[in-house]
């Protein structure tokens, strides 16, 4: 039999993220995106609730969750601000201790929970993004260092972050060339500037430049060709992530539609009693309720070891396309309202095309799905 229940206790862990998203996320999710600055209090508020590093072992201090646990901590988060999860999602830490240099094994992991540090993932670059294989920031060996040279480009956190873990060639040519070094973003010859961005903004997204920059030897992370491969497998659980937040987004969008469908008057009449109104809505809702079947779904092969690349990919092409569209349609329920800059629902409309984006667009997301299906040399595809 199907088993679409949750444990007890990932139903307490919705039940304790939603209390602390209405309490210390949701009322300030304007101001927030108004602002200029890192959002330091919500960063201090998430250390203390126990939300940094949930990926890093509880006997080292972190959460320990599985991947349908951080689903439910994203959605939750999602619904009050899609940026706050986002900072969740980019200090999970690692469940792997050893991804991290030997000097900074013991006390990095506890810097993360505790909220005094925070690291940023170095991939995408000026002249590809998808093409992940085609990379060409490279490292050097002199001795017992690296010498790191090149630039990243739309990295989250590029202007908050102390630490990268950076992909570059420290081998060949092609994939079989890449690995990864732990970086201090502090380290003389680095660079790194904002990019200003419709929403999403707390997220500091930014480039980083490398010039010269003099990196430890026990700070490569992953060999020549690891690197590549690791990057792939992770991509495998982030764009299931991904497609979670933008989910949380659509129900919050769709919460707020519904309610003020049902207060707002036109020809006497609340406009829920239109049927234009009305089938858009139980619409939107039969399609949240396929995507979070679908996603989590996703996160349960994960969980088992099951492999899930096309899986996650059909999940990160529709579900952030169609939780934008819901965003839209809930938008366009509250008329002029919903254009109005002090109604949440246009800054989440802001928010989530960023996530169509990040980790993959839908192009990338079709041509995976379509090579599982037809094979890597089927047409033109």
């Amino acid at each position: 039999m199907l088993d679409f229940s949750f444990t007890p206790a990932q139903d307490e862990l919705r039940e304790r993220v939603r209390a602390f998203a209405a309490e210390h996320v949701a009322p300030q999710y304007l101001a927030r995106a108004r602002s200029d600055e890192f959002p330091a209090d919500l960063h201090a508020a998430l250390a203390d609730a126990g939300l940094l590093g949930l990926r890093i072992p509880t006997e080292r201090g972190g959460g320990g969750l599985d991947e349908v646990a951080l689903g439910i901590v994203m959605e939750e988060l999602a619904k009050a601000d899609m940026n706050a999860a986002l900072l969740v999602f980019f200090l999970f830490g690692s469940r792997d201790g050893s991804r991290a240099p030997a000097a900074l094994r013991d006390r990095l992991p506890g810097e993360i929970i505790r909220g005094e540090t925070m690291t940023a993932a170095g991939i995408t670059e000026p002249g590809g993004g998808s093409d992940v294989a085609s990379i060409r920031t490279a490292a050097v060996q002199d001795g017992d260092e690296y010498v790191l040279n090149g630039e990243k480009i739309s990295i989250g956190m590029a202007a908050w972050a102390r630490y990268a873990t950076v992909l570059c060639r420290v081998g060949g040519e092609g994939y079989r060339g890449i690995g990864s070094l732990f970086v201090d973003l502090e380290s003389p010859g680095v660079e790194r500037g904002r990019i200003r961005d419709m929403g999403s903004g707390i997220v500091g997204r930014g480039w980083l430049r490398f010039t010269d920059v003099r990196v430890p030897s026990d700070h490569l992370l992953l060999p020549a060709g690891d690197g590549f491969v690791s990057t792939m497998k992770g991509f495998d659980v982030a764009r299931v992530l991904v497609s979670m937040m933008t989910l949380g987004t659509a129900i919050a969008s769709l919460d707020d539609a519904v309610a003020y469908a049902k207060e707002r008057v036109v020809f006497g009449r609340p406009i829920a009693h239109n049927q234009g109104i009305a089938f858009r809505l139980a619409e939107d809702a039969t399609l949240i309720e396929a995507m979070r079947l679908m996603v989590y779904r996703a996160l349960w092969m994960a969980d088992r070891g099951v492999p899930h690349t096309m899986e996650s990919s059909m999940c990160k092409w529709w579900v952030p396309l169609t939780s934008q569209q819901i965003v839209h349609r809930s938008l366009l329920t509250f008329g002029h309202y919903g254009y109005n800059d002090d109604n949440p629902v246009q800054q989440r409309y802001r928010d989530v095309v960023a996530l169509e984006i990040g980790d993959g667009t839908a192009e990338i997301q079709k041509l995976v799905v379509a090579r599982r299906l037809l094979g890597r040399d089927a047409g033109s595809v």
